[in-house]
């Protein structure tokens, strides 16, 4: 067949690129060889047709630049059980402008008898999830609406709407008449229904931990179904209502989300059981840590700050008390008799004179 190119008509295969001599296809071939097809700018444009399943054959038509189109009716036999229902472009008999070379494909649908001989057409509605969980397509009778299938999901995505693009420029209405075959396009947006979001420890709940060991304290938290961006929701630590401080008590990592324990921190801790929250922005999980180990290095700190400072209600430190209180009784009281007599002297003395 002769090949095809937008706004040329096509002239001949020739022998060479100056287009001197026409190729005879009646020539028998005795040697590699190479043929060359020559254009013509063409003052048309070409229509052509696919008979989409169908059988038959239909002329390519010329329209001249510019030309008003009505579509043709459609000489194709259709496929088995189906009937012509309108072109890609629209209905036979409907007037167009072309502006380039097009391609009229058969859009076929089902077709049946009611008792009145009246024709009945049915339409396939496809459903395209992209990237969602699978939606059966729908045949409806022409004139009766598409049933609006159930939400599909999608891990990490609101569902947005069917749209009649691909582009989700177009939405579509369910409360329209099918008149045709239609493909639907599933729209997204990046994100998680908020009542759905949930966090749970996978691993390294209520863990014990001895004081001057080895042993790594290691939480992971998943986060529902959205688990990919685990940690992008992260905040914070808390034991026992206090926030701990990130890369100096504790590390964190992805892959969910990963909290590691510092050694350090937690041999600076009392033993006992101690509370633990880990906090996302639109959630948590609590779990309880268990410290085990010598308290001594505390105890002795304790100790060496009160030694010497007398402690309420000890005995020795009461006795100790009283006495002081008592040599400053007795201080005092000397001291007033020391006044007293030279009080008296004097007086004695004046009385002589």
């Amino acid at each position: 067949a002769d090949p095809v190119r937008q706004g040329y008509e096509f002239d001949n295969w020739y022998t060479s690129s100056q287009y001197t001599t026409v190729y005879d296809f009646q020539s028998p071939v005795t040697s590699s060889l190479t043929l060359f097809a020559k254009w013509n700018t063409s003052g048309y444009y070409t229509v052509s047709f696919d008979a989409n399943g169908g059988s038959g054959r239909m002329e390519r038509i010329k329209l001249d630049r510019g030309a008003t189109f009505v579509l043709p009716a459609c000489s194709f036999t259709p496929p088995s059980g189906k009937s012509f229902v309108r072109w890609n472009y629209g209905e036979a008999g409907e007037s167009m402008d072309v502006n380039s070379d097009m391609i009229l494909i058969a859009q076929w649908g089902e077709y049946r008898q009611q008792e009145t001989q009246e024709a009945i057409y049915s339409y396939t509605v496809h459903f395209i999830s992209n990237g969602g969980s699978e939606v059966e397509d729908q045949t409806v009778e022409s004139g009766n609406r598409a049933v609006r299938p159930e939400d599909p999901t999608r891990r990490g995505y609101i569902f947005d709407g069917w749209y009649l693009d691909n582009s989700r420029s177009y939405p579509y209405d369910f409360l329209e008449p099918v008149d045709s075959n239609m493909t639907l396009y599933a729209g997204w947006v990046s994100g998680v229904l908020t009542g759905e979001i949930s966090y749970k420890i996978e691993s390294g709940e209520d863990q014990s931990y001895e004081k001057d060991s080895d042993s790594v304290i290691r939480i992971v938290v998943k986060r529902s179904w959205d688990d990919e961006s685990c940690y992008m929701h992260f905040t914070n630590v808390l034991l026992d209502d206090r926030i701990l401080g990130k890369e100096r008590d504790y590390h964190s990592s992805s892959g969910s989300t990963i909290i590691v324990f510092d050694n350090d921190f937690l041999d600076s801790q009392m033993s006992g059981e101690h509370w633990v929250k880990i906090s996302f922005n639109d959630g948590s999980v609590e779990t309880t840590l268990k410290i085990t180990g010598n308290d001594e290095e505390s105890s002795e700190t304790e100790e060496s700050e009160t030694e010497g400072a007398p402690v309420t209600g000890d005995p020795k430190a009461q006795s100790l008390t009283w006495v002081a209180i008592l040599v400053l009784a007795a201080s005092g009281m000397a001291c007033l008799l020391i006044i007293l007599y030279l009080s008296t002297q004097r007086k004695k003395e004046r009385n002589e004179r």
